[in-house]
């Protein structure tokens, strides 16, 4: 475990890029190993990262990152791990580790992201507290980044709905931030997780907010933006959202109010406009299964759903032989961003598997 905490520190300004680097030397034990100039030569990394694993190797103090890790009753899981989150596991620039405070379960495949301005309305409170209160009680598990505002409005509503969330720090486990939502945490680790990608004692900063939302939408089937104006980080989540093939809602909002730009200018743009929570529900069709059985699945160890026409469709064009997505692209006429959905629906219900190189094929 010290190669993948040391690499993964090491990558604090360039997260996204270590599992490309991750892929090319298979272990972390190897890129520790590699000069400054094997690791340039890659095209991979930049010198800030190659100072910064000189750096680590040199004076990254291991023993007090495992002395956090057991304070704080953390699991660190390397995406090798078999408990690494399925969904998370095939977006670009994929998390190469996590730090787990509560339990990721199975069930947790079935997320939708909640996000928002921390400058929010009464109106954007009330939204976020019923649409997210709802969704969670209807076995959908609330995701969203422990922010003030309608991140915190969102984490609480599924508490309060006795359903599941999960929270994703910009920063590390033992740095919590905002410190008044250390109460909600704990809450949280009891029935769901918080998680990060960061180091225990490592800060927020600008740029790991913005990143960590990769992770948000990552762990989602679908981002919902419920209040937001046109700066808001809340919009770059909804952007990854659709870089890894995800559905995008927004709540409309009041023409004058500023924290509804971002989101109306998202239904503009094509995000499906929600009025209520089964406006969600309808658009996913593993969510809508979901809500029709009418109970939970936790403690259920095997999930078998119903394909819609496009996912039989899809499943149909990969066999036990390795099939490329621009090879079903071609045979589909979808987009890249149109099959990496579909792709991911299928991989959930655990009927196909993704080999290296965005190729295919069939489990069953």
């Amino acid at each position: 475990m010290d190669s993948w905490i040391l690499v993964n520190a090491a990558g604090s300004l360039s997260k996204g890029r270590l599992k490309s680097l991750l892929d090319f030397y298979q272990e972390p034990e190897r890129i520790l190993e590699r000069s400054e100039e094997e690791l340039l030569k890659t095209g991979l990394v930049d010198k800030g990262f190659t100072k910064a694993l000189r750096l680590v190797k040199k004076h990254f103090d291991l023993d007090r990152e495992y002395e956090l890790i057991n304070k704080h009753k953390v699991r660190v899981v390397t995406i090798r791990d078999a408990t690494y989150p399925a969904s998370l596991r095939y977006i670009s620039g994929a998390p190469i580790l996590l730090y787990v405070s509560g339990e990721i379960r199975k069930e947790d495949i079935f997320s939708i992201g909640v996000v928002g301005t921390r400058s929010y309305t009464a109106y954007g409170r009330n939204v976020t507290t019923r649409l997210s209160g709802e969704l969670a009680g209807a076995g959908v598990t609330i995701v969203s980044g422990l922010a003030r505002g309608i991140d915190t409005f969102a984490h609480q509503s599924a508490l309060a709905a006795k359903g599941r969330t999960i929270a994703v720090l910009g920063g590390g486990l033992g740095a919590l931030y905002p410190p008044e939502n250390k109460g909600l945490a704990q809450e949280i680790t009891k029935h769901g997780a918080v998680i990060s990608e960061y180091t225990m004692s490592e800060p927020p900063s600008r740029i790991s907010f913005p990143l960590r939302n990769r992770i948000i939408s990552g762990l989602s089937l679908g981002v919902l933006v419920v209040e937001a104006d046109v700066r808001s980080g809340a919009l770059i989540t909804a952007h990854c959202a659709l870089e890894q093939g995800r559905e995008v809602f927004a709540v409309p909002g009041n023409i004058t109010n500023e924290f509804a730009k971002g989101t109306n200018q998202l239904i503009k743009d094509g995000a499906k406009l929600v009025e209520e929570y089964a406006d969600v529900i309808e658009e996913i069709s593993c969510l809508k299964e979901l809500t029709y059985q009418k109970k939970k699945i936790v403690k259920q160890e095997s999930l078998s759903f119903d394909l819609d026409d496009q996912e039989t469709a899809l499943l149909n064009l990969i066999g036990k032989e390795p099939v490329n997505i621009e090879e079903l692209g071609a045979r589909t006429g979808k987009s890249v961003n149109q099959l990496s959905g579909l792709l991911l629906q299928l991989m959930l219900k655990e009927l196909i598997r993704e080999m290296s190189g965005k190729n295919y094929v069939r489990t069953i």
